[in-house]
């Protein structure tokens, strides 16, 4: 499993290195290889350098987690919300997907400060603001053609792998390993099926609404189809959450995210 998620993350950075210059600044979105051109000498150097600071990092802090070593936490992302919302909407049209992203951004935005990586909160609110980039136009390549579209555009590793890991045996092998991914994995399908409960309310609101609720609902198959409960109770299991505590907390974070649909 580390092999493959080291394999995954040094390959994002040397396809992200040999389109965009050295000053990690891409001059457009149809840069040619050409125009930024890197010899093999240099990504060979910036490779050993990734590795060899990912090695010391792992030796001091004590960890052996590989994804947390290699690419996390970002403090500081190049990426700008603004830079995400413009890559969102050239794949996303629909108002409902562009909700739900907008959506999934204030949520991850709420667990990161209740998680304790409140200084890395705007790095998990653009995760999740892109984590279905791909699903409008491709979704039979979901959480696949999302990574090459990010690379293409020099979106960070870290942004490429996290936003894909909520396809974890769906379509991809990604696992989530990151607490952020855990989150997003098991809250993306729930806060669908919570805004479904809202719209049946009289209120059509999460902020008078209760987790049993919820919970009512998850135990008919039949409403909401839609929203993947194998994968909901995976989430959970991944956070170390019961059911209720999964859906109480995400309702708790709904109710903090103002968004308008």
């Amino acid at each position: 499993m580390i092999g493959e998620q080291f394999s995954l993350t040094m390959l994002l950075k040397l396809r992200q290195y040999a389109i965009y210059s050295l000053s990690q600044q891409p001059t457009n979105n149809k840069t040619t290889m050409s125009s930024n051109r890197i010899s093999m000498d240099e990504l060979r150097r910036l490779f050993e350098s990734d590795a060899e600071q990912s090695s010391n990092e792992q030796q001091t802090s004590g960890q052996t987690n590989m994804v947390d070593t290699m690419i996390y936490p970002i403090k500081e992302t190049r990426m700008t919300r603004d830079d995400a919302w413009n890559l969102l909407t050239q794949y996303n049209k629909d108002d409902f997907h562009l909700y739900h992203a907008r959506v999934m951004e204030g949520v991850m935005k709420y667990f990161a400060s209740r998680e304790g990586f409140g200084d890395t909160a705007e790095f998990w609110g653009i995760v999740g603001l892109l984590h279905d980039l791909d699903f409008e136009m491709f979704p039979q390549e979901h959480c696949i053609r999302q990574q090459n579209i990010m690379a293409e555009y020099g979106v960070e590793p870290a942004i490429i792998r996290a936003a894909a890991s909520h396809g974890w045996m769906l379509t991809v092998d990604i696992k989530p390993e990151h607490r952020m991914e855990k989150i997003l994995y098991a809250t993306d399908e729930l806060t669908g099926l919570i805004g479904a409960v809202a719209l049946m309310r009289p209120s059509k609101s999460v902020q008078d609404m209760e987790a049993k609720s919820v919970a009512k609902k998850f135990k008919t198959p039949s409403f909401a189809a839609g929203c993947s409960r194998d994968v909901i109770r995976r989430g959970a299991e991944l956070l170390d959450w019961t059911l209720d505590e999964l859906f109480a907390n995400t309702l708790e974070a709904m109710k903090n995210v103002s968004v308008v649909q």
